[in-house]
């Protein structure tokens, strides 16, 4: 009891520590809030719905103009809309704030939402209050958290609506699920892999759910929008193929990103090796689900595989949106896999993961990505655990089918 208590307090005065410096930092770029915030385009697009000129959010002078109006300190950057026309009623409330108190709002629901996706986790894995201060104590000063706060990125959201729809598929409430999975429409390319394990399992209620709401959600924004809207969303995806300025992705931890710094110039080709790739994925977590469709653990075998597999070979992913691997790692913990791995992985994985920590981070991803560096070491130490953990699974297997039916 004494070594439990012990083990609290000093995790207790870690996360109170922890989120020191990274606050700092963060509070220091403020002053350049509109010149790096993404906030400008969500903002700027649900107000030009609310005010009827939904069709030109996607339209670059439309958009650019509106943004200009709203934050002159902006300037000459103009930040294009790449949300699908079906997630724009989730933008909308945000036409409910000033253009002066939008800023602090924004900032702010980001770090509730953090915050309340760890406290969803608790009950999700059955974690101890020590083990939910070492998550916060480690996600603080976490690379992915530092830039999803600093550019007003809504990842946070999004991992709490991947927390929702987590425990509201444990409680076995499909519709709940359903609405929380919808506000994926965001990036959908980020939740397809595990809609593809829950197919697999058969779990078809919630999907049908996400379905429903995304049609409704759909008659919406094409009442926002209009014909127009979805021309103008449909030809800014296709030149965005070719044209990859305003989306970067040769930044991103994927296998996209990768060859785009390997091969700058065959973007086309690159897009289609990567398609298919990750079709092959949308394949290899379907065969997952169906695996443990019946296993007491599917839930935590979806997470901890399907999931990273699913990030890594995205078509689109940015580092801020890795906190939706948060979860992936807490139930790699609670499965026993790391435990399954020998003494010098474990040290290695550990040590490797430093990369996606503050100060680390800020070097790899400002001084070496950003003036060109080939190889993304971020891309490959994730690629590598995401293989090794879909490889594990299935090698465990059986091991983890007898636990199901020890605590039957």
């Amino acid at each position: 009891m004494l070594v439990r208590e012990k083990k609290f307090w000093i995790t207790l005065v870690l996360a109170f520590m922890a989120p020191i410096i990274p606050a700092v930092m963060i509070t220091a770029s403020f002053s350049s809030f509109a010149k790096i915030s993404d906030l400008p385009n969500y903002y700027a697009s649900a107000r030009m719905a609310v005010e009827r000129h939904g069709d030109g959010i996607y339209n670059f002078d439309a958009i650019g103009a509106e943004e200009k109006v709203l934050f002159p300190a902006i300037g000459s950057r103009v930040v294009r809309l790449y949300v699908p026309p079906p997630a724009l009623p989730w933008l909308l409330p945000l036409a409910c704030f000033s253009r002066q108190a939008v800023p602090a709002v924004w900032v702010s629901a980001l770090i509730a939402a953090f915050a309340a996706s760890l406290f969803l986790l608790k009950p999700l894995f059955q974690l101890s209050w020590t083990e939910i201060l070492a998550v916060w104590a480690v996600a603080v000063v976490s690379g992915p958290l530092y830039e999803a706060i600093r550019i007003g990125q809504l990842s946070s959201l999004l991992l709490l609506s991947f927390c929702l729809t987590l425990w509201a598929l444990k409680a076995k409430r499909s519709l709940l699920a359903g609405l929380a999975m919808s506000f994926f429409l965001l990036k959908p390319q980020e939740m397809l892999p595990f809609v593809a394990y829950l197919l697999g399992g058969r779990r078809w209620k919630p999907v049908a759910c996400m379905l429903v709401i995304a049609c409704l959600l759909a008659v919406v924004s094409f009442c926002v929008i209009g014909p127009d809207g979805y021309r103008n969303y449909l030809h800014l995806m296709l030149s965005a193929f070719g044209n990859t300025q305003g989306m970067q992705p040769e930044l991103s931890p994927t296998l996209r990103g990768q060859l785009l710094r390997f091969f700058p110039e065959q973007k086309l080709a690159v897009i289609a090796l990567s398609s298919v790739v990750s079709a092959a994925v949308l394949v290899v977590n379907w065969l997952l689900g169906r695996s443990f469709k019946r296993h007491r653990q599917w839930l935590e075998v979806g997470v901890a595989a399907a999931v990273p597999i699913g990030v890594v070979s995205a078509l689109y992913c940015h580092d801020y949106d890795l906190l939706l691997l948060i979860p992936s790692v807490v139930a790699c913990l609670k499965l026993g896999l790391c435990a399954r791995l020998p003494e010098p992985v474990k040290l290695a994985v550990i040590l490797t993961a430093t990369i996606l920590l503050l100060p680390v981070y800020k070097w790899v991803h400002y001084d070496y990505l950003l003036s060109g560096g080939a190889c993304n070491p971020i891309f490959w130490y994730l690629a590598g655990l995401s293989v090794s953990m879909v490889l594990l699974v299935n090698r465990c297997r059986l091991e983890l089918l007898l636990d199901d039916r020890a605590n039957a």
